[in-house]
This record gives structure tokens, C-alpha cells and sequence, in this order.
């Protein structure tokens, strides 16, 4: 393995990452900004902290840019804002519709007609409801298939999302069908009775309360048309795909190399983006059953949740002798402590591993990169993602220019965000 020499916390140029707040580098940034509101994931980055990253890697228009883990699409939706042409990749349904949508090109009268014309067909399948219990007993077809849905809604609500969902099988001819699916897929969250009190949903004690599912639309709707109507025209490309990072090369085949990449990945800290999207997922039958969703989580980077965590019974082992002796010290100190965890964290940068040859294999000879990813702490025992992330790169030919510890994370003491930044050529 290579000695790196890695340049920490140095001086920093214009502009600066270094002890950032929450509304210039988290998901708070998004809330109050047009397209970006549109959605909100918890775990994401402010479309501020993408333009700074574009601003710090100084991209120029003939730049084509990548996020190879789009999420929600701030990359690509930011770097089209700037006139950049981008691709994206993204592993879970859901949030690849989300991404999809976020960066289409409306035309605003079109929008509005599509939008008035499933709200108005909406409201006539609600006054169909009566009494919310026996609706959704005659109707169990149109109940979204995750598990205890009277856990996520209460049955005044469940039965106006079921409403929805007929509206929906009736496939209305819309100019922007997946606008339409994702206007009314976009507040199923938002009418639950989840909690946003952590990364990670959680629910609220007791019986979930009746929430009005098509106020919850009325106002996304009035978002979307006032956003659209006021979107900048740059004429950039934006090519999202569905897949996974470990066949990057295959999904953008037809794509020419890219000079810059922005990106954010899953870190280490065992979140699961298919547990947190399930309603979604469900709502909009992108799956059919819970195994469909650990079937997600199986693929993604890592993997700890449901079929995934079952998995990381079996013993996983560094992939390479670079990964063995980088990991050393964490799999010694795990060894006893919880293995299910050492092989989650061992198996997370595998993965990455394989990423990054994908990644590194689509990149331009000459090109910079930025990549936002927290450390993790496992029974006290620190995984350093920055260092390994930077040390995997090297190894591939990739020169580490600034790791800068950006923000200090409040879910456990110890933690950060930092940005890696990598180039070669």
C-alpha cells in the first residue's frame, strides 16, 4: 500500500468549507429553495455546499460533470443551473424518480394543466370515500403493500392516498406523467405520522393523526408551478440512470469521459436510504414486497438493514491486501466486540473499492473530484472514511489535494463531515 501524504486541513482559498452550519451543508438548505423543496431526504447536502464545491473546483462551461450517487438530483439540477452538461446514477427507485423529476424541463402551462387535472379528478374520487374504514375494506387493492399501514397513516388519511393511488391506475394522459406521479408520491411522507427528530424516521407515541392529504398536494403543487415558471434555461443536458455504482462503466457506455464529479455517498453509519424510502416506494408500486426493498439494500454500498443485516452474518473479508491492511486495526479491535459490524464496514469498503475502479475508469485522464462523507464510530472504534477514501484513490492513480473537516455532526460525539479533494492528470 502506498505511504499517502495526505494534505490535512491545510490552507484554505475561497471558498471556505471549514466549520460550516447545517443550512449551508445539510438538507436545511434545500427547504427554502425553489426545486429543491420540492423533497426533502435528510440525509442529503445544501445545493449551496454543491455550488461552492463547482466554485472550489473552479468547473468551467465546457466541463461535463457526474454524481455517481445523485439521491434527489442537487448535483445534476445545480450544475444544469450553471449551463454544465451531467449524468447521474442512482441505485433506488424512488429516489431516481425524484432526481428524474427534479431535473426535467417544463413547460409551465403544461404543468398546470396536468396537475389541475389530477387534483380535480382526485377530488371526485374523495368524495367517493364516506366512511374511511369501510372504503379501505372494499378497497385493500389500492392500500400501499408496507408493512402496518396503520402505523404510517391514520385511516381518514390512508383512505385520501388510496383515492389517490385509483386516480393514478386510471393513467390520465398528462404531457409530465412522472411530474404528476411524483407531486402526489412527494407528501405520502409528509402526511404520515413519521418524525424528522433524527436522520432516520421514527413515529410519534400513540395512533396516527388524520392529516389532509390534498391540502398537503395544493401546496406542493402551487411549489412546483412557481418554480418551474421561474427555472432558468441554460439548454445543459442532464442523463440520469437507475443502477448500481458497481457496473458504472456499462451504465454510461454511451457517455463521454467526465471532467469534474461532485457527489455525496452512503456513509458508513448504517443508514438505509430503502428503509427510509419505503413509502414510496410502496405508493408508487416501484416494489411489490419487503423483499423487494432488502433486495435494494443488498445492492447498495454497505448494506445493514433487513435482508442486508441477515447477510453480514456471514464472515466478509478485505477484498485486497491494500483494503486488509487499512482496515487492519478496526477489524482487530471488532473482532470480539460485534462482527456483524466489522463485516458491514469491511463489506462498505469493498464496495467503495469497486466504485471507485468504476469511477476512475469514466473519468477524463485530467480530472477533479469532491466527495462529502462523514466518519462513523462502531463500539468507539473511529472508521476514518475520509483517510481510507483518499488512501483507495491513491492507489488508482488519484492525487488527494485537501481533506477539510467541514462541520461537526450532532448524532454521536466524535463525528464529522469533511470533503475529500482528489485529482489526477
Amino acid at each position: 500500500m502506498k505511504q499517502l501524504q495526505l494534505p490535512l486541513f491545510g490552507q484554505e482559498t475561497a471558498p471556505v468549507f471549514r466549520n460550516r452550519n447545517r443550512v449551508a451543508t445539510t438538507f436545511r438548505g434545500k427547504l427554502e429553495e425553489p426545486v429543491h423543496r420540492w423533497f426533502r431526504l435528510t440525509p442529503s447536502f445544501s445545493p449551496q455546499l454543491a455550488r461552492d464545491l463547482f466554485d472550489r473546483l473552479d468547473v468551467r462551461l465546457s466541463d461535463r460533470v457526474l454524481d455517481p450517487y445523485s439521491g434527489t438530483g442537487t448535483v445534476p439540477l445545480e450544475a444544469r443551473r450553471r449551463g454544465n452538461n451531467s449524468a447521474g446514477t442512482e441505485i433506488n427507485p424512488a429516489l431516481f424518480l425524484v432526481s428524474k423529476v427534479k431535473t426535467g424541463v417544463y413547460d409551465p402551462c403544461l404543468v398546470e394543466r396536468d396537475l389541475g387535472r389530477f387534483r380535480r379528478c382526485w377530488e371526485s374520487a374523495l368524495a367517493e370515500i364516506g366512511d374511511p374504514v369501510k372504503y379501505l375494506a372494499a378497497h385493500p387493492e389500492l392500500i400501499p403493500g408496507i408493512a402496518h399501514p396503520d402505523r404510517w397513516w391514520a385511516p381518514g388519511t390512508l383512505a385520501q392516498l388510496a383515492s389517490a393511488r385509483l386516480v393514478l391506475a386510471q393513467k390520465t394522459e398528462h404531457s409530465y406523467p412522472d411530474l404528476v406521479r411524483f407531486a402526489i408520491a412527494s407528501i405520502v411522507i409528509d402526511v404520515s405520522a413519521a418524525k424528522h427528530n433524527h436522520p432516520s424516521m421514527s413515529f410519534a407515541h400513540g395512533p396516527a393523526m388524520e392529516k389532509e392529504a390534498l391540502a398537503a398536494f395544493d401546496l406542493r403543487c402551487r411549489h412546483i408551478i412557481e418554480d418551474v415558471s421561474a427555472e432558468p434555461r441554460t439548454g445543459a443536458t442532464v442523463n440520469l440512470y437507475r443502477g448500481n455504482t458497481k457496473e458504472l462503466a456499462t451504465l454510461l457506455a454511451g457517455e463521454e469521459p467526465f471532467d469534474v464529479l461532485v457527489t455525496s455517498p452512503p456513509y458508513p453509519n448504517r443508514f438505509s436510504y430503502a428503509r427510509e424510502t419505503r413509502p414510496l416506494l410502496f405508493f408508487l408500486d416501484l416494489v411489490r414486497s419487503a423483499s423487494e426493498v432488502g433486495d435494494i439494500e443488498v445492492a447498495s454500498m454497505g448494506g445493514t438493514w433487513g435482508k442486508a443485516t441477515w447477510l453480514l452474518q456471514k464472515p466478509v473479508a478485505p477484498q485486497n491486501a491494500v483494503l486488509e491492511r487499512l482496515l487492519a486495526p478496526f477489524v482487530a479491535a471488532m473482532a470480539t466486540a460485534n462482527p456483524i459490524l466489522k463485516h458491514y464496514v469491511v463489506r462498505y469498503f469493498n464496495d467503495l473499492w469497486t466504485h471507485a475502479e468504476q469511477i476512475s475508469e469514466v473519468m477524463a485522464t485530467r480530472a477533479r473530484m469532491a466527495w462529502v462523507v462523514g466518519n462513523a464510530k462502531m463500539a468507539d472504534n473511529e472508521v476514518e472514511t475520509d483517510r481510507n477514501l483518499a488512501v483507495i484513490f491513491a492507489e488508482m492513480g488519484w492525487r488527494c489535494d485537501e481533506i477539510v473537516s467541514m462541520r461537526k455532526r450532532h448524532s454521536k460525539r466524535g463525528l464529522r463531515e469533511s470533503v475529500v479533494f482528489l485529482s489526477r492528470g
